[in-house]
């Protein structure tokens, strides 16, 4: 107990030491949730409506709000929510091989994972805590399915208040991670992996003389049926409290306008329209937006804006991607609610949503009239078949694996933060830790940066360990089904779910990366990697050592 309070301590230490890193001239990102934070704590909900207000998940902005009213230090509430993942994912690796030791060691590697005291984690931006949240998802799911599928030892039957409590925690936590950030879909094949592989892997004969094998059956599906259902209530319940506060203050029962409602279909049909050739990085291209406006009503009133020498977001994709006289993906759907502002249509939810009503049905109607020619649109605004490049994707996805392995999240290179006077006031008023003047806290992180050898340590010793040790992890998980060592099952499963997790993210990333914007050198979308990078690593080693140092055991004593 001492040992995991030191390392507690020493990680919190760390995370204190590390200043948050200011950004004032990001208003679609740090200072859009530190608004909403403000107008939160003020009881206003995310304040007036304009075309930013329902464009992200309000959960990270209640975190801060509620950090703030505790009176917690940001970045320690950051490292706390951290250490909880890392904690709630060791006590189910011990429920599941009996080992405190290797819980300890998943415990002190998650806790002390570099990438959470880097700079794109210093930041009051929402992906520290989508990281922590998506490990923490991941480890409660887990548990809740122990729970639910263990069997009966020793006469005693397993605590159905205990697993009813975890489901109200999963389902709480799920619909956090939904309401944090948009493409929330990459952990469900994990979670996938994860329920399925334990509820198999929960199969297991001792007992079963005891209580007789239909009963035991039974037991099971009544106690996961109630699992579910309880997770998917409570995850219901608190979505549904979002979707009733907004259409209580903005008129549309939406959690999110800019992944649900009208303007995802508008976007997904306009990037669909085949009219000239593809251009990488730019799935709304000129041509596409100009035979739009030929045959769209709707549409031709965003022309000038869209068109028109005012328009901002022509050039931001030019030094990095090479897009210097058309809108580059990370910056298309910005411009498109911008000039549908300019034209009025937000001035409230309601209005936004039937403007981009019409502009769907009109591109679809052209669609079906053949005025245009379109591909089939894809969901969740993602980019048509056509323009995706393989030999792009694959070199996209050689650099986000090469930056998971490497953990280079956790490099501390970083400018000092900036803000306006009013910015800094603003940034203060939603967070604990920052001193009274940018000009102090700039000194802090001079004096940081130029000794930051703690977490320079931590990246070196954890990226040269991933590298000599995940061929041998890799090995384990091909040995342990045929050793089937004690614990190997439940083990076996949670390691490959993490794995899965592990690369569905580098698959969003390259997907991202080589169609629309620089995902991977935008290193915040990186952060949810390590930590299930860690997980699965670890667990390959223990399955490869336990395999080669246990004896074998008949495949009904593989423990879950």
């Amino acid at each position: 107990m001492g040992y995991l309070l030191a390392v507690c301590l020493i990680s919190l230490g760390i995370r204190q030491a590390v200043p948050l890193w200011v950004i004032g001239n990001a208003a679609y990102d740090d200072q859009l949730f530190v608004r909403h934070a403000s107008f939160i704590s003020d009881g206003a909900w995310l304040g007036p409506f304009d075309q930013l207000t329902l464009a992200k998940g309000p959960a990270y902005p209640v975190f801060l709000a509620v950090v703030r009213r505790l009176g917690l230090p940001t970045a320690l509430a950051y490292q706390v929510l951290a250490l909880a993942a890392a904690g709630t994912l060791a006590y189910l690796i011990a429920r599941l091989i009996g080992s405190r030791y290797v819980a300890a060691v998943a415990f002190s590697a998650l806790a002390l994972n570099p990438v959470f005291f880097g700079p794109q984690a210093s930041r009051l931006a929402r992906d520290n805590v989508y990281a922590s949240t998506s490990l923490l998802v991941f480890a409660v799911v887990g548990l809740v399915v122990v729970s639910a599928t263990r069997p009966i030892r020793q006469g005693r039957r397993h605590s159905a208040a205990g697993t009813l409590a975890l489901a109200i925690i999963a389902g709480a936590l799920l619909a956090g991670y939904w309401l944090l950030r948009e493409e929330r879909i990459w952990l469900l094949p994990a979670l996938t992996v994860l329920i399925v592989g334990l509820a198999v892997a929960g199969r297991d004969s001792r007992g079963v003389r005891r209580v007789g094998a239909r009963r035991l059956a039974q037991s099971r599906l009544l106690a996961s049926a109630a699992a579910a259902i309880v997770t998917g209530a409570v995850f219901g319940a608190f979505t549904a409290t979002v979707s009733q506060r907004n259409h209580q203050h903005y008129g549309v029962a939406l959690t999110n306008d800019f992944v649900s409602g009208n303007f995802p279909r508008a976007y997904g049909l306009w990037q669909s329209v085949d009219a000239g050739p593809p251009l990488p990085y730019v799935p709304i291209s000129r041509a596409q937006r100009l035979a739009v406006y030929r045959v769209s009503v709707a549409a031709a009133e965003l022309q000038s804006s869209m068109e028109g020498p005012e328009q901002a977001w022509i050039g931001p994709g030019c030094s990095g991607l090479g897009v210097c006289a058309d809108i580059a993906g990370g910056w298309i759907p910005w411009a498109v609610r911008d000039a549908a502002s300019r034209a009025g249509y937000y001035r409230s939810a309601a209005a936004a949503q039937a403007f981009f009503g019409r502009l769907s049905d009109e591109i679809a109607a052209a669609c079906a009239s053949g005025r245009l020619r379109c591909h089939t649109p894809m969901p969740s605004m993602l980019p048509t078949p056509a323009s995706v490049s393989g030999r792009r994707l694959l070199e996209s996805a050689w650099r986000a694996a090469r930056y998971t392995v490497g953990f280079q999240l956790a490099d501390g290179r970083r400018a000092v933060s900036n803000a306006t006077p009013e910015q800094w006031t603003q940034f203060r008023r939603v967070t604990t830790g920052l001193p009274s003047t940018l000009a102090e806290h700039q000194a802090d992180e001079r004096t940081w940066l130029a000794g930051g050898w703690p977490v320079d340590a931590l990246r070196v010793g954890y990226r040269t360990a991933a590298i000599a040790l995940l061929p041998l992890a890799l090995v384990g998980y091909v040995v342990a089904p045929w050793r089937r060592p004690h614990g190997w099952a439940g083990a076996w499963v949670v390691g490959a779910a993490a794995a899965v997790a592990v690369l569905s993210r580098i698959g969003l990333l390259a997907l991202v990366d080589s169609t629309s914007f620089p995902a991977i050198a935008n290193a915040p979308y990186s952060l949810p990697a390590p930590g299930f990078l860690i997980v699965a690593g670890l667990l390959g080693l223990w399955l490869l050592r336990t395999s080669c140092t246990r004896r074998h055991r008949p495949e009904n004593r593989s423990a879950a």
